[in-house]
């Protein structure tokens, strides 16, 4: 008898972009997607921006299950008012270097934001889940050059506060004009790794 196979779901834990952070991020890039290096990069829709926290793969029903059950249990008792985490925005450019692909909008490693990072990456392991080797360097994805079509891009200035209130599980599904993200469930940061009220880590 042929058993059946286990159905997966290719996903990340990450967060979300508040609307009015969207449009921010639009004015800084209205003015360099005018530029001829432009024409080359695929850019990412503004509806899939996100924070990657941390990558899946591809995993079970029963596995994510259990790991939304670890983290709901952080927060059993949320606030009437979901509470915010900032995060500062350092600058739009190539990464992880001047000769990576990627354009994104980078970050500020943040003392809460590499807080949450850190206790989700002991959580997950205890679910099997190893932990990335490179260090984490938050950013949001905007665009990828195209192979072949790769120029210099001199970082731009993006000074703004980004603002997160839930961690997200994101399905992402391949298409040929690149991923596209589903938010499967999401949680409040209420509580949740140690954030408080005012955004800061109390761990």
């Amino acid at each position: 008898m042929i058993e059946p196979v286990e159905q997966t779901v290719r996903c990340f834990l990450g967060m979300g972009l508040a609307d009015a952070d969207r449009v921010r991020i639009q004015s800084c890039l209205s003015p360099l997607r005018g530029q001829p290096w432009a024409d080359h990069v695929r850019w990412v829709a503004a509806h899939n921006w996100h924070l990657t926290l941390t990558f899946l793969g591809n995993r079970s029903s029963p596995w994510l299950a259990a790991v939304r059950a670890d983290l709901a249990a952080l927060s059993p008792h949320p606030a009437a008012t979901e509470s915010v985490m900032t995060a500062s925005g350092l600058q739009v450019g190539c990464f992880p270097d001047a000769k990576g692909r990627i354009v994104a909008l980078e970050l500020q490693p943040d003392p809460s934001l590499l807080a949450i990072k850190s206790r989700l990456d002991s959580l997950l392991l205890r679910h099997g889940c190893e932990p990335e080797t490179r260090s984490f360097r938050p950013h949001v994805t905007l665009g990828r050059f195209e192979r072949g079509g790769h120029e210099p891009l001199p970082p731009h200035s993006f000074t703004s506060t980004l603002t997160f209130s839930r961690l997200t599980l994101f399905q992402s599904t391949p298409t040929r004009q690149g991923s596209e993200y589903q938010a499967l469930w999401s949680l409040p940061l209420d509580g949740l790794f140690g954030v408080d009220d005012s955004g800061q880590s109390t761990t």
